[in-house]
């Protein structure tokens, strides 16, 4: 069994040990707030969620920036486009120049599929689908509307 000496000496050691990890923390914090942006480019957080237009459509929502790609998110559709052509205007990301949107498609899916860990069964059969709802959603609806088929309230 340890004596209090020991325990006091021990924890002792990991109170000065967390004090220093906190000081150099916010050293290292520092010296980055004092540097500032290296660069006139918007850091990659910029470009997260925010709507992505092209043409005047939206064509997705961002989800993720990945080395350089602007990973799109639509209908559950992903899609890749090269971060280049993607220029933040206010709270939208502008995409500009031609776009394979097929090409983007495959990139997207693929960039999903490596960075999805896959369906894990006892965390997603518990989940509420869509289609769990809609039935009962469309027959309440049927039912309050008093629709019976011919047309006519009952």
């Amino acid at each position: 069994m340890l004596d209090d000496q020991t325990v006091t000496y021990t924890l002792a050691a990991v109170a000065v040990l967390l004090v220093g990890m906190m000081v150099y923390n916010q050293r290292m914090a520092a010296k980055e707030r004092e540097a500032g942006p290296t660069e006139d480019v918007p850091s990659t957080h910029e470009y997260l969620v925010k709507f992505a237009r092209h043409e005047g459509s939206v064509v997705g929502e961002t989800v993720a920036v990945h080395e350089d790609r602007l990973i799109l998110k639509q209908a559950g559709v992903f899609k890749s486009v090269a971060l280049s052509q993607a220029k933040v205007v206010g709270d939208e990301v502008v995409l500009s120049g031609d776009i394979d949107w097929e090409a983007a498609i495959s990139a997207g899916t693929g960039w999903h599929a490596a960075h999805t860990r896959g369906h894990d069964p006892e965390v997603t059969e518990q989940l509420t689908r869509s289609e769990d709802v809609r039935k009962p959603a469309l027959e309440a609806l049927k039912e309050r509307e008093g629709d019976d088929g011919d047309g006519e309230e009952e």
